[in-house]
């Protein structure tokens, strides 16, 4: 489970959820693009939760390990529309960004590297 930090809130998300957010944020921001996501995350009393979040250039995002008795919110579809997004601003633009090293690998699959 991660914990986000946005706009000085706290959510609390499953780590492939985290781990695509944090990338397409990155992608977003590379390509000078505003985005709005639509995730699932937790609530306080542990209940899955629809969360809007604003990504790019300039919105800070923080994801950190913590531990919970509650389990990850769904967050398969989210993973996906954000990948198929990335993807999309990708083939508009033909500019990526930096992939991290990452356990989960990174959203679009293969090696990216900024593009002109």
């Amino acid at each position: 489970m991660k914990c986000i930090k946005y706009a000085g809130e706290s959510l609390m998300v499953g780590d492939s959820t985290a781990h695509a957010l944090l990338e397409f944020a990155a992608i977003a921001s590379t390509n000078q693009s505003t985005q709005v996501v639509h995730i699932h995350s937790l609530a306080s009393d542990g209940r899955s939760i629809g969360t809007d979040i604003i990504v790019g250039a300039g919105v800070m995002l923080l994801a950190r390990t913590v531990k919970s008795d509650y389990a990850d919110p769904p967050g398969d579809g989210d993973v996906e529309m954000m990948r198929t997004r990335a993807r999309l601003l990708v083939a508009d633009t033909g500019r990526t960004a930096v992939a991290s090293e990452h356990p989960d690998g990174d959203l679009l699959g293969s090696d990216w590297s900024f593009g002109d």
